[in-house]
């Protein structure tokens, strides 16, 4: 599955770097870690060619230059979101079914009573993701043939899905009702530049959820955490996070038994 996220969205395939979601890839560096609970996530840091060095960004954003803040801010708001597609968090929880029983079997939950979930639905996690349309025209939005009203409700499709995974995954409440990924988070209503420090504050409009790539989020049908990082602070704090799952120790004795006695009581 990395493999294939490595190669299918990022672009780093066997004849060399090609343009991937983000853009075209010029070095990447990741590792996957097991949790106490023996599930896998995968840290993840890309680098994109071509891109400015950081200071330069920085003097960029400082000098007011709105052509160069506002291609920045398009590419920043198209790799990830801090919002879901369809609504607000309650309405999507209104939308998503409701499921009264189920079991927990491994990192999945099972359906035992459907009688509350709308025929044919599926949860999206379960499943494998819809591919695209393969044939449309140059503006779908204006045109009305039959393929780009199948690429329209494929999108509009897409969009529900992702909403669907993000309302399922995104539960951070331990057994002590502390919440563990440090929600709520600010609300930014639209991205902003500091002119005298070139920080750039990047539109949030949820703050219960991370910042999410929802087309990293479809393909993989789980949760994602997803930045842009525009400072070497940034990057050497990041480099420096994941290159502690490379050499991380083993379990201490309490979470060994804590995730043995989670994995008995399942």
């Amino acid at each position: 599955l990395v493999q294939i996220f490595i190669k299918h969205i990022c672009g780093w395939t066997e004849e060399g770097p090609k343009k991937g979601l983000f853009g075209k890839p010029a070095a990447y560096y990741g590792t996957v870690e097991e949790q106490g609970r023996k599930t896998l996530h995968l840290h993840f840091l890309l680098w994109i060619s071509g891109q400015l060095p950081l200071n330069t960004i920085r003097e960029r954003l400082m000098s007011e230059d709105s052509e160069f803040q506002k291609e920045l801010t398009e590419y920043i708001e198209s790799c990830f979101m801090g919002e879901f597609m369809t609504g607000s968090k309650e309405e999507v929880s209104a939308r998503v079914p409701f499921i009264p029983e189920f079991e927990d079997r491994g990192i999945h939950t099972i359906l035992v009573d459907d009688s509350n979930v709308p025929e044919g639905y599926q949860d999206p996690t379960l499943t494998m993701p819809e591919a695209p349309p393969s044939e449309f025209c140059e503006e779908p939005e204006m045109c009305r043939c039959q393929n780009c009203l199948d690429l329209l409700s494929w999108w509009e499709r897409f969009k529900m899905t992702v909403d669907d995974i993000l309302i399922r995954s995104n539960g951070c409440i331990n057994k002590q009702g502390v919440c563990t990924a440090r929600f709520p988070r600010e609300i930014i209503m639209n991205t902003s530049v500091d002119p005298k420090t070139g920080h750039m504050s990047i539109k949030k409009r949820e703050a219960t959820i991370n910042d999410v790539c929802p087309t990293v989020s479809l393909t993989n049908r789980c949760n994602t955490d997803t930045q842009c990082l525009l400072s070497g602070t940034s990057v050497k704090a990041i480099v420096g996070y994941v290159t502690d799952y490379i050499t991380k120790g083993w379990l201490k004795t309490h979470q060994v038994f804590s995730a043995a006695y989670d994995t008995f009581n399942k």
